[in-house]
């Protein structure tokens, strides 16, 4: 028997990130959601090689990805544990969660991860000898692969059906979807699939008894998976090289190949397939006239297909066992494996007999009950004449109680309306008494508030008086208007806005960067201010600091970063982090004097700007790179 593999697929979806994976010994210092990553990107990388790790982290990662946001990771865990229990033997527990798989799915209404659930599904069906079940799933996925072009997806359902094909002898169809799977390969150049698929159309030149073809394409996708390290596909193709051998009547050759597989199968500790190869063993051995040695291995083989329920497999096994004994004079162990195989081989194929039959007797319940409701409708009528006689005078009364009800139903709809009309005026009184307490609240804030702009613009006069004693008047009275139109448009936004509290700044800054723009007659002096703002919104307390801060440092740059009318651009940019915000500003000038510090400032501008970087309770740093830039970073 040829060992063919059918396609499993063990993502769900892709990774979220493409980083390289992180240790297991280090995730302990990762977040939630990095953990889900590393675990996905673990779990691709050692499932085909260490199931037991795998099947640890695909435990943790059901834990961590119970979050509605992380349910496309939650699929991709449920399917992989699938796959292992599938690789274990365990077939039951394997379709309980790619089921899950499929639900999850299917609230996501994710079409390539249904198609991949019932893929599996089919394989695991296909394992259990249900082969109605299994066909049906895999039509259900090839359906959503080819709507979607999905190449490689495509390939490994052509393989699974052809190999279904083969289980029933239709050798002509199976090799039309072999080709389909192997033409689809080398287009997408997968070193992977062209080896698997290789390897499965070797059977046909068993079958057709052309060895040497055989053994040089099972030769062929040896090496290609070695390539590639699919060492569950090296372990199958070394035993069709085997079987090859064995239909050649070169038993140690096979049997050689037999072992070598083997023990790669212990090393990975692969469970699926090893009830066949040990029964494979055991075969050779009998040819070779080991009679100890092979019926060691099939007992082997048997108690691992009825500890797993492989059917399939243990048919085989029992017609093994039964030919053994039969050649070796032990006529009762012969006929009782017989007995055992003939079981399993009618159950098999009257498999789709049995579910014909259902069918035919769930029709003839059905038409059981349909001529039921003829008999019950027969009465049904009798029993209406007899009742019409007292029909007129059973409606009379209904009339009487309807009015009567009616009458009855009137009063207790005015009287709820009453009610209602009385609880929503209640209700609006008290909305209204609401509104007005609120309204008193804000306008107590704006006082206060613009009772704190006004000691902001005391204080700014002072310090401008202080430090511009030696200044021209008028500039001291236009730097003075500036930062007080920073405030006023501040208020002129809020009066014009529902919320009284806070802002969004982007708004705030289009207009503060058009008065400076107008103010300073930039467009003739070619300097262009530029504002990148992320969605922000910030209240009073936020709002008044950084639009001074904006006005004092882009004031400075149009006086001091472009000197002889030199064109140049200031860029103004707020970016939000969680809650923290950053408000950069720069130019392209010519950069700050030697030997600056910002502990060492005494000009008015960068010290009122240290000041308000403190009232937000923030830090004031100094950009590296041409020209001159600060950041101020703060809470929000």
């Amino acid at each position: 028997m040829l060992y063919r593999i059918l396609m499993l697929m063990c993502l769900f979806c892709p990774l979220m990130a493409q980083s390289q994976t992180a240790a297991p010994d280090s995730l302990q210092k990762l977040s939630s959601d990095q953990k889900i990553e590393a675990y996905q990107a673990l779990i691709k990388k050692h499932i085909d090689n260490d199931l037991a790790k795998s099947l640890n982290w695909v435990n943790k990662g059901i834990e961590l990805a119970q979050k509605p946001s992380q349910k496309k990771a939650l699929g991709f865990f449920f399917l992989n544990k699938g796959v292992i229990y599938d690789n274990q033997g365990k077939f039951e527990e394997a379709i309980v969660y790619y089921k899950k798989a499929l639900k999850v799915a299917q609230e996501l209404d994710y079409t390539i991860g249904m198609a991949k659930a019932y893929q599996n599904i089919g394989v695991t069906y296909a394992k259990q000898g249900n082969y109605e079940q299994c066909m049906r799933f895999f039509l259900k996925a090839l359906k959503i692969y080819e709507a979607a072009q999905d190449k490689k997806h495509m390939i490994g359902m052509y393989n699974n059906i052809a190999i279904m094909h083969m289980r029933f002898d239709n050798i002509d169809k199976a090799l039309a979807e072999y080709q389909k799977g192997l033409q689809l390969s080398r287009e997408i150049k997968d070193l992977r699939l062209i080896s698997r698929v290789s390897a499965n159309i070797s059977e046909i030149y068993l079958r057709k008894k052309h060895y040497k073809k055989a053994i040089a394409t099972l030769q062929e996708s040896l090496a290609l998976s070695r390539e590639v390290k699919d060492y569950r596909q090296v372990i199958a193709t070394l035993g069709n090289i085997a079987e090859v051998y064995e239909n050649q009547s070169l038993f140690d050759s096979a049997l050689v190949y037999n072992i070598r597989g083997l023990r790669l199968q212990e090393k990975y500790r692969f469970q699926e397939g090893i009830a066949l190869k040990y029964l494979s063993i055991a075969q050779v051995y009998n040819a070779l006239r080991k009679v100890r040695l092979s019926e060691e291995y099939y007992q082997k083989a048997l108690e691992i297909a009825l500890e797993y329920k492989e059917t399939p497999t243990l048919k085989n096994i029992y017609r093994s066992l039964h030919e053994h004994y039969a050649e070796h004079k032990q006529p009762q162990k012969a006929y009782a494996y017989l007995l055992k195989f003939n079981v399993i081989k009618d159950s098999l194929f009257n498999l789709q007999k049995n579910q014909q039959i259902e069918k035919i007797r769930a029709q003839y319940e059905l038409d059981q009950r349909q001529k039921q409701v003829e008999l019950l409708t027969q009465s049904n009528r009798l029993k209406t004449l007899e009742a019409e006689r007292d029909r007129a005078f059973r409606q009379m009364l209904l009339i009487i109680v309807g009015v009567l009800v009616g009458f009855f139903l009137l009063l207790i709809g005015q009287y709820r309306n009453k009610q209602k009309h009385n609880r929503l005026l209640l209700e609006k009184n008290q909305k209204i008494a609401r509104t007005l307490d609120e309204k008193e609240i804000l306008l107590k804030e704006v006082h206060h508030r613009v009772k704190n702009n006004l000691q902001i613009v005391s204080s700014l006069l002072n310090l401008q008086a202080e430090f511009g004693q030696y200044q021209d008047p008028r500039e001291v009275l236009q730097q003075s208007q500036h930062k007080i139109h920073t405030m006023a448009i501040i208020h002129e936004r809020l009066y014009q806005s529902e919320d009284l509290a806070s802002m969004d700044f982007k708004a705030y800054l289009d207009e503060l960067v058009e008065h400076l723009q107008n103010s300073f007659d930039l467009a003739e002096r070619q300097v262009t201010i530029y504002s990148e703002v992320d969605a922000v919104v910030l209240t009073m307390d936020h709002l008044v600091p950084c639009g001074l801060i904006i006005t004092e440092l882009v004031t400075n740059s149009i006086k001091y970063a472009f000197p002889d009318n030199k064109p140049g651009c200031i860029d103004i940019k707020i970016i939000r982090q969680e809650d923290w915000c950053k408000l950069m500003i720069s130019d392209n000038g010519i950069g700050l004097p030697p030997g600056f510090a910002l502990d060492k400032v005494t000009t008015l501008g960068l010290r009122l700007v240290q000041g308000l970087t403190r009232q937000l309770g923030g830090s004031l740093t100094n950009l590296a790179g041409k020209g001159t830039g600060f950041e101020v970073g703060f809470k929000v």
